[in-house]
């Protein structure tokens, strides 16, 4: 009766665990919902964009004057860039779900590194598509050398997904690593679908293709700014590619939030300034809980997640830290089933919950009641 697709997908895991949480009690590091307030100068920007041109249609494409100010961006880092091959988005993940919808056939196949977000198999079954899994592997801090696609099947192989930095692990993918799958895409003719959504939460310095010819990138303000709720992103890209994707979001997605369009082009100018400071509230998130909680971790590279391994079965560990401690984890086995002794731990509550959700998962541990 219903779409077939849809048999077996089930509710996100991680949206489930956040259903659970009913009560302000808990304190929530299952998603990545970045709590930083904005500066002063992005609140003056916010109260004066309740204007006539904020609170209506916008373009489908976009803000014009935010996507001229995206280009200038973006145009420093890839050549072939125009303005019309930019697309705001209502956040990043639609921007992900347009893009292979416009993409994929029934049967085409999408390779996905495992670990990664949860979300894009999901995302590429409903569409018809079917998964195809590149295994990383912790004894390399979930980083790849040319090995991991020797033995990929590449019939009917569509696209990549690549997200860096990567959600759950913090693994920043190199220059190296970038140049190695493009090649490999190339020589393949598959299409890449970059996902930068935790780009400023890097490490190391961010890195890109060559050129965008069969590759889409990704962005989203959402994170960044600590503004997840309003639903704000981009994707730049193939000029065919976008041109298609366009076409899929003028019937879904209409076009993104006008009103949070305005304010990321009232406050341009001073998005760097932002991005630092936030940057730096979540180094040193991430220092705090990797030095001080007792478990051990994979090493640190980016993004707003800590991954740390567990003594026992994930979803025992989280049922009974929700249930005995108040504090919200999401299970390693929502990203694979070979990830049961694992848990992502979610930096974007304030230092003071950070601080009170470490010492009540330390306890959790000594105490080792798991019922």
């Amino acid at each position: 009766m219903y779409n077939k697709r849809l048999e077996n997908i089930e509710i996100s895991k991680i949206a489930a665990i956040t259903n659970k949480v009913i009560d302000g009690k808990t304190i929530r590091l299952e998603v990545g919902d970045v709590n930083i307030i904005p500066s002063d100068e992005v609140l003056v920007h916010l109260k004066n964009c309740a204007t006539s041109e904020g609170l209506h249609y916008s373009k489908s494409q976009g803000n014009q004057s935010l996507i001229k100010k995206i280009f200038n961006k973006e145009k420093k880092n890839y050549q072939d860039l125009t303005e019309v091959d930019i697309y705001i988005t209502a956040g990043g993940s639609i921007g992900i779900f347009l893009a292979l919808q416009s993409l994929l056939n029934p049967d085409d196949k999408v390779l996905v590194f495992n670990p990664t977000w949860s979300h894009f198999k999901d995302m590429i079954s409903i569409l018809g598509g079917k998964v195809v899994f590149a295994e990383l592997e912790e004894k390399n801090n979930y980083h790849f050398d040319e090995s991991l696609f020797q033995n990929i099947d590449v019939s009917n192989l569509k696209a990549v997904i690549l997200a860096n930095p990567n959600n759950p692990t913090g693994t920043v993918f190199s220059q190296q690593e970038l140049n190695i799958l493009h090649t490999w895409c190339k020589r393949n003719n598959i299409f890449i679908i970059y996902d930068q959504e935790y780009e400023i939460y890097s490490l190391s310095q961010p890195c890109g293709f060559s050129s965008l010819e069969n590759i889409v990138v990704s962005k989203s303000y959402s994170k960044s700014l600590g503004l997840s709720g309003m639903r704000l992103g981009y994707i730049f890209g193939d000029k065919k590619w976008v041109e298609k994707i366009k076409i899929c979001g003028l019937y879904s997605m209409m076009f993104a939030n006008s009103f949070a369009q305005q304010l990321i082009s009232d406050s341009f100018d001073i998005l760097d300034c932002e991005f630092e400071r936030n940057k730096k509230i979540i180094f040193e998130r991430a220092e705090f809980v990797i030095q001080n909680l007792e478990l051990p971790t994979n090493k640190y590279e980016g993004g707003v997640y800590v991954w740390a391994k567990i003594p026992v079965n994930d979803i025992l560990f989280c049922e009974s830290l929700l249930k005995n401690k108040q504090v919200s984890v999401v299970p390693g086995s929502v990203f694979g089933g070979k990830f049961k002794n694992y848990i992502r731990i979610s930096l974007g509550e304030t230092m003071e919950n950070l601080r009170e959700a470490v010492d009540r998962i330390n306890i959790h541990i000594k105490e080792g009641n798991y019922e």
